[in-house]
């Protein structure tokens, strides 16, 4: 049961028990002024005959007491009348007594008429006349009954307007405040800032502007909290990218000294090896079998050798390589030409809205002709020669962006960390694990970023390189 509805019950149950009990006590007033006016009026009507009733009673003509008194009977208020004398029944209309709500009696002293020696059908002297009067209070029924019904209907006519009034009253100091609740519930629990506007008296506007100004002050700290959260997940990730390129910078500094030891230890065992094989294929008197194993040894020593080179030169990295202005999109291109050159590119498409895009970046452009062709030797064998290479370039936040995708199986999401690490492949046979990780240290001497990202199908990288002061070439 709401607030309204209980303030309704209880000014209803109020409104009952006052007006009853006030119809109560008014109607008991009027009850007894009304049998007393009837008495008053009984009492009249007697002493308005007086004479002529005493006159009849001392002729003893009941015949005229009885046409005297037949006018009073006749009154519908006036059950019956009863004449004593001396304390005995003279005369009773009618001839049986009938219950009345009120009786009046009237004493009529006859002193003046004893020298007259009046007799009845008794012996004794007269002296005192006593007249009845039964009167009933029908009519006094009837105004009580029509006032009772009045009285009803009033009761349910001023209920009505009370309710409707009361309805009134509280629709307007009430319900602005069930507003306010629900507001203030949706405050608490959705979280949703709405501006409350309660149409009601002048004396809830103070109320509506506190709300309202406490929901402004809470929009205003939820705005600058989220603000301030979001600039710490920014910095979170900022760090969290710092930590993980200082980690990879720690890793790679610590394998450049390695590979530097090993370019030196091992490339002359390797080419005293080789030596002395080719020494034994020049002898000619080997068999076929020996022949293709020491061919065999060859390829694997040069293999070895080629790795052992390329750790060897990217650990002797000379940062102060000269940076100079190029334009991106030529960068592409040349390192497409030259893939093209070494027929890896005979069934892959390779497609991009590089051309014409004028971006300039600041880099040592063998290095980043190394990233591209890297990429598309990656490429190319993730589709086993067949496919389509996308090269998208774009500028975002001060930053050339370049999106590298193919259309090859992907990297999968648990191997998508490890892509940059150090001999790290997906090639049983071929692969040497070195390409990605020459591409993120290239990247990461330019102060660029090189970093996979999830694609619906195949592999995508973004590389992001920093703007030069000069963006756009003329």
């Amino acid at each position: 049961m709401t607030i309204k509805q209980k303030i309704v019950a209880i000014a209803a149950c109020l409104y009952l028990i006052g007006s009853f009990s006030v119809i109560g006590v008014v109607f008991g007033l009027y009850e007894k002024g009304f049998i007393e006016s009837r008495k008053d009026l009984g009492h009249q009507l007697i002493k308005s005959l007086e004479k002529d009733l005493k006159f009849a009673i001392v002729l003893a003509n009941k015949d005229m007491l009885e046409k005297l008194l037949a006018p009073i009977k006749r009154l519908a208020f006036v059950d019956f009348i009863r004449v004593k004398v001396d304390g005995k029944d003279y005369f009773l209309m009618p001839k049986h007594l009938v219950d009345s709500e009120v009786t009046v009696t009237e004493t009529i002293p006859l002193q003046g008429k004893r020298k007259q020696s009046i007799y009845f059908n008794h012996d004794g002297l007269v002296d005192n006349v006593q007249i009845e009067l039964g009167l009933n209070l029908n009519e006094l029924n009837t105004i009580k009954a029509n006032f009772i019904r009045l009285s009803l209907i009033n009761f349910f006519i001023v209920l009505i307007l009370l309710v409707f009034a009361f309805n009134w009253i509280i629709s307007r100091f009430l319900r602005p405040l069930d507003d306010l609740k629900d507001a203030m519930h949706r405050l608490s629990a959705d979280g949703k800032y709405g501006l409350l506007e309660l149409k009601g008296p002048d004396e809830l506007i103070p109320i509506t502007d506190t709300f309202n100004g406490l929901v402004r002050a809470i929009k205003e700290r939820d705005s600058a909290l989220k603000k301030k959260i979001e600039e710490l997940k920014e910095k979170i990730a900022e760090i969290s990218c710092l930590r993980s390129m200082l980690v990879t910078r720690e890793k790679l500094a610590g394998l450049g000294t390695v590979a530097a030891g090993i370019a030196h230890e091992i490339n002359n065992p390797l080419a005293a090896i080789r030596g002395y094989v080719e020494l034994l294929l020049i002898r000619g008197d080997l068999s076929q079998e020996q022949t293709e194993t020491f061919e065999k040894v060859i390829r694997y020593v040069d293999r070895a050798a080629d790795i052992v080179k390329q750790l060897s030169v990217y650990s002797r990295r000379n940062k102060s390589n000269a940076m100079e202005l190029h334009l991106i999109a030529k960068i592409i291109d040349d390192a497409i030409i030259m893939a093209k050159h070494g027929k890896i590119l005979k069934f892959v498409n390779i497609t991009g809205d590089y051309i014409g895009k004028e971006f300039v970046i600041k880099c040592n452009y063998n290095d980043i002709i190394q990233v591209f062709l890297n990429l598309i030797k990656n490429a190319v064998d993730a589709m086993d020669g067949h496919g389509n290479i996308n090269i998208d370039v774009s500028k975002e936040n001060g930053q050339i962006v370049v999106l590298f995708s193919d259309s090859g199986p992907g990297i999968p999401d648990e191997m998508r960390e490890k892509v940059f690490d150090p001999f790290f492949t997906t090639k049983r046979d071929s692969g040497t694990g070195l390409g990605l990780y020459i591409c993120y240290r290239i990247m990461t001497d330019h102060g660029g970023i090189i970093e996979p990202l999830k694609c619906s199908k195949g592999a995508c990288f973004k590389l992001t390189f920093p703007i030069s002061d000069s963006c756009i070439m003329h």
